[in-house]
């Protein structure tokens, strides 16, 4: 493209690639050179595929994108490969949005159909121990739930990030506040993944790049947590606490109205933290997370948030279609502030396959997981309130292992959230 060109290598990841009827996505650091290759759709673009090795197959194409899902370049393949053969495709600019949402500075979170939507509203696409993703990690078949870091993820297209975090000096790899994975520190059973302060350092270097794009951070499993809360709360208000960057939304704690998307992209207020603990009370930048756990009802908080969750670890069996159970639970309730899907389950207990293993089973069920949800949370209005709907937070693991379904989870929230815009603006009518 332009007289320039970049390559990536090989291709790789433990998605077991290349399976009959897949979509394998690559990102960041997994297309080598090409990560950051800027590409000019105006003028003409090719790309060549190589192959080696004795097991041929054939790609139907290949799709180059940006970090938002508005437009992609598409590469036409349809040609057998096998040995040592290289095949030279001709590419197509193609978009996914009409001409006239294409404006960046008009958009929230990648359409400006989304600006009207407030954060109870907004499905975001969500990424679990998103923090395992900071670095390779030990045992990462037992403990990595990500593959990508958080610029990675980020550019893939998710908003929401569950973090376990720990504070520790004692345990091996830890250094002080650090994310990780795992329930039994007291016995050793813990796996450090990367500074927080670093993981927070990146996002908010991402979001100043990207001014148009709204997350929410949920802090949820805190091991140690008298030790975590004081430094974490430290790093959180010192990262996002500035004027001229972007900053925590304090909308809800000031006046217990969640703010629009576009409310939050127009004072640069798009970060949403969530705790669970209650010594964040004095914090208006941070809300208390009330974890609802299936079957028991909380009282509401002011300035916290109750958030319920369909997680159960359980064996997946052939399919992981137990989840599905329980989001036919989740979405029927409509007596907490967010509801969260989590399509996943834990180690163990499915022998010893690895996470990424199961992720390729659970990670199926996104749009039937969002059916059920639609036909059991029926769009309504609380008396003087706004269209609420459910899920708000939809989690997965390895979130960027498609699979063999039509469309991957960030595609799905999307196609989700023009539905959601669309009844928002039936709603209210012509102005």
């Amino acid at each position: 493209n332009n007289g320039t060109c970049c390559r990536t290598g090989k291709l790789n990841t433990e998605d077991n690639n290349w399976e009959l009827g897949q979509t394998d996505w690559f990102i960041g650091r997994q297309i080598g050179r090409c990560y950051k290759f800027e590409v000019d759709p105006d003028l003409p673009v090719s790309l060549e595929l190589f192959h080696t090795g004795a097991n041929g197959g054939k790609l139907d194409y290949i799709q180059l994108h940006s970090w938002h899902s508005a437009s992609f370049i598409h590469c036409p393949i349809n040609y057998k490969l096998d040995h040592t053969q290289s095949y030279l495709t001709h590419c197509t600019f193609n978009l996914t949005q009409e001409e006239d949402d294409m404006d960046e500075s008009e958009w929230c979170n990648g359409s400006k159909h989304f600006c009207n939507l407030n954060i109870r509203q907004y499905l975001f696409p969500g990424a679990h121990n998103a923090g395992t993703g900071q670095s390779e990690g030990l045992l990462q078949c037992v403990s990595k739930n990500q593959d990508l870091n958080m610029t990675e993820q980020l550019e893939f297209g998710i908003r929401f990030f569950d973090l376990d975090i720990i504070y520790s000096t004692i345990l091996p790899g830890c250094n002080g506040l650090e994310t990780g994975h795992g329930n039994m520190p007291d016995y050793g059973i813990y796996q450090c993944y990367g500074k927080v302060e670093t993981l927070l350092l990146e996002m908010k270097n991402w979001l100043n790049e990207h001014p148009s794009e709204v997350i929410a951070i949920d802090f949820g499993q805190i091991k140690y947590s008298r030790e975590a809360i004081p430094p974490l709360v430290q790093v959180i208000m010192h990262i996002f606490g500035g004027e001229l960057e972007v900053r925590l939304n304090t909308d809800y704690k000031e006046t217990g109205q969640w703010p629009t998307l576009g409310q939050a992209v127009k004072q640069n207020n798009r970060v949403f933290v969530f705790v669970r603990d209650h010594t964040v009370e004095p914090y208006k930048g941070i809300v208390e997370e009330i974890k609802v756990r299936r079957g028991e009802r909380r009282t509401r908080m002011p300035g916290a948030a109750l958030i319920s969750s369909s997680y159960q670890a359980k064996y997946i069996g052939s399919d992981c279609s137990y989840v599905l159970e329980n989001v036919n639970k989740s979405c029927s309730r409509n007596d907490v502030d967010f509801v969260k899907l989590s399509l996943f389950t834990a180690y163990f207990k499915s022998g010893v396959d690895c996470l990424w293993e199961m992720a390729r089973y659970c990670n199926k069920l996104v749009d039937d997981a969002l059916q059920i949800c639609n036909s059991q949370f029926s769009e309504y209005s609380r008396p003087g309130g706004d269209l609420e709907f459910a899920p708000n937070f939809l989690l997965l693991d390895y979130p960027n292992y498609q699979t063999n379904v039509e469309m991957n989870m960030v595609e799905l929230c999307n196609q989700e959230n023009h539905r959601r815009a669309l009844l928002l603006d039936q709603l209210k009518g012509p102005l």
